[in-house]
């Protein structure tokens, strides 16, 4: 059905999207209804009960702290059931996979609503963006669920974008060009393609739906107009771009962690960072805001022990990645990426390498999944990825010791020849 997305957008820009919006809500919820149906059958209906159950909880207590609470409770218990329904020892496609992208449409529709309801004026910077001033309509709720360029698995879209679309507010009319967003559209399906035929000869083992996915469906997201980016500067693609959910370029040459989570599934992680990253910082502490964020994305994707260990290991890998720039700002005098041209090519094969061979062992449990199958793979390594833990813990903490002693605060920045106070 991913290629039913290109016909279905094509249909929407020549006929529906000068029509109401009530008539677009249908539209999309048709589409989306028939989609889920044909690729799960009666097992569908979960999704729209979903639904239901959430319009029901703000007509009720919608833009209050309560619904806050109920929402993640009841989105997340729905969901656990389904995955504790269809747990098996290998992956596959269910209503599970579908659901797990509309748990957290759903979610942010009662966040927004919450902060539409609160004093304006008291709200963060992110906050104020999503913010909905008032209960949005059971078709607009479908609408918005349904959307056929996000059903299956993403990105993520929030309601405040859905509705500007729909009324026809969100792209500036200059810029709305439909021979331009069939080019770019085209530009990110054949980008879908490219890779999904590359990763189908070296890597057939490889689950294609990661990588096919997100270029088919930003390239639907195009067409239709949705993904419109209004505070683009440049002209082309990046006015389109606000529903990129992956970045190829970087994301395959840039060799630093944070540049694997910047540059690939990005409106799931932008979904994160809003609804749970920044809303845990009562914790007081970055590093504790980072771990809650990550048991919750644990959750979100199963119960299968590999996540856990595979969300563990990025939290672990990503706070070991700050102290190696700190230790490599405290011996050069300056950061990874303002250091000499020269040395940066001379490490960088270093850091790629280390790079992929991180995302290895993460990637390695999150695909075998159960505890025994991780198990048995960490011992056919030796135990390796832990080992190299354990030694980086005992070398910054002797680095930490004696840093003082060997890099003195007054020393001579290596890149620029200037002492360093």
């Amino acid at each position: 059905m991913t290629s039913s997305r290109l016909p279905l957008a094509l249909i929407y820009s020549c006929l529906i999207r000068n029509r109401k919006p009530n008539i677009q809500h249908c539209y999309f919820s048709v589409c989306g209804l028939a989609i889920t149906y044909y690729m799960y059958g009666a097992e569908s209906i979960h999704c729209l009960v979903n639904i239901l159950l959430d319009y029901i909880l703000l007509k009720v207590c919608g833009g209050t702290l309560i619904s806050v609470i109920l929402a993640f409770v009841m989105n997340m218990s729905y969901l656990s059931y389904g995955y504790y329904n269809k747990s098996k020892d290998q992956y596959d496609v269910t209503w599970t996979l579908v659901h797990c992208i509309l748990t957290l449409k759903l979610t942010a529709v009662v966040f927004d609503c919450y902060d539409g309801a609160r004093d304006k004026q008291k709200l963060e910077d992110f906050q104020k963006e999503n913010r909905l001033e008032r209960i949005p309509t059971l078709l607009e709720l479908l609408g918005l669920s349904y959307f056929f360029g996000s059903v299956i698995i993403g990105p993520q879209i929030n309601m405040k974008r859905y509705l500007s679309f729909v009324s026809g507010e969100l792209i500036n009319p200059k810029d709305d060009r439909f021979s331009e967003k069939l080019k770019y559209g085209v530009y990110r399906i054949l980008g879908g393609s490219i890779y999904l035929i590359l990763y189908g000869i070296f890597f057939p083992k490889f689950h294609y739906k990661l990588i096919l996915t997100p270029g088919f469906q930003e390239g639907s997201c195009i067409m239709t107009g949705i993904s419109y980016n209004p505070s683009a500067v440049k002209v082309g693609y990046d006015k389109w771009s606000s529903l990129a959910n992956c970045h190829p370029w970087p994301f395959e040459t840039e060799c630093t962690l944070q540049s694997l989570i910047h540059n690939f599934n990005i409106t799931t992680n932008d979904w994160m960072v809003r609804y749970v990253y920044k809303r845990l910082k009562f914790l007081g502490s970055k590093i504790l805001c980072h771990f809650g964020s990550l048991a919750f994305i644990s959750l979100w994707h199963g119960f299968y022990a590999g996540y856990y260990l595979n969300f563990a290991w990025e939290f672990i890998t990503v706070l070991l990645e700050k102290q190696a720039g700190n230790v490599f700002s405290t011996i050069y005098g300056a950061p990874f990426y303002q250091s000499h041209p020269l040395l940066k090519l001379a490490l960088f094969p270093l850091a790629y390498f280390m790079r992929h061979m991180i995302l290895a062992f993460g990637m390695m449990v999150f695909t075998l999944l159960r505890l025994d199958w991780c198990l048995q793979a960490y011992k056919v390594f030796g135990y390796a990825n832990f080992y190299c833990v354990v030694y980086w813990i005992i070398f910054y903490t002797t680095f930490r010791v004696f840093k003082s002693r060997l890099f003195p605060s007054s020393r001579r920045n290596i890149k620029t020849g200037k002492a360093e106070e």
